[in-house]
């Protein structure tokens, strides 16, 4: 895969635990 692809994933992984902590917490 791309790096900008690979760059990509890592930023979403890093911001992926506070998207989906959020909506948890409010269930």
């Amino acid at each position: 895969p791309p790096q900008t692809f690979l760059a990509t994933m890592e930023e979403y992984v890093r911001e992926a635990p506070r998207v989906v902590s959020v909506p948890r917490e409010q269930l």
